[in-house]
């Protein structure tokens, strides 16, 4: 995966909320850090980095709806 720092502007307002671009590095750091704040989590960097790798392995397509994300990582036990 490429997480560039590259925004995909053709998307706005609510449909931007409901997914994660995984090929934008703002959007995957912003939802770890919230994945791992409303999972009562530790916000450290090696439980950001755990996250990021479990993301990583699910080889998933970009973007994907936030909830599914949720859900798989959820499932992964991470």
């Amino acid at each position: 995966m490429d997480w560039s720092e590259r925004d995909q502007l053709e998307l706005r307002g609510e449909p931007d909320r409901r997914f994660v671009a995984l090929t934008e590095k703002w959007e995957v750091e912003h939802f770890i850090n919230r994945y791992l704040r409303t999972r009562g989590m530790a916000r450290t960097q090696l439980r950001f980095d755990a996250i990021e790798k479990a993301i990583r392995r699910l080889n998933l397509a970009s973007p994907i709806l936030r909830d599914d994300l949720i859900a798989r990582l959820d499932e992964s036990d991470e």
